[in-house]
């Protein structure tokens, strides 16, 4: 991933409603206007998936173009890199 490189990223993002780092991880997306589709893997449907994805079921795991990046703290990374930036800055 390029800073600034054409089109917004896609970014898919692995939740629970019980945690507190996923929810840390939507501010922070929301905050900075950054688009993202949230998957909620409290059901049990798309542990499967993420499982597939990552390699393992703790949450959040954000998936940035396909690319599985880790969790809150890899994306702050990104985000402090300028690697991840909202579609109107």
């Amino acid at each position: 991933m390029e800073p600034g490189a054409g089109q917004p990223n896609r970014i898919v993002l692995y939740t629970n409603a019980w945690c507190a780092f996923c929810k840390r991880a939507k501010a922070l997306l929301d905050r900075l206007g950054i688009a993202y589709e949230e998957i909620d893997v409290g059901d049990g449907e798309h542990c499967c998936r993420l499982q597939e994805l990552t390699g393992g079921s703790s949450v959040p795991q954000v998936i940035v173009d396909g690319e599985p990046i880790g969790g809150y703290e890899e994306l702050v990374g990104l985000v402090r890199s300028g690697s991840l930036a909202p579609k109107n800055p």
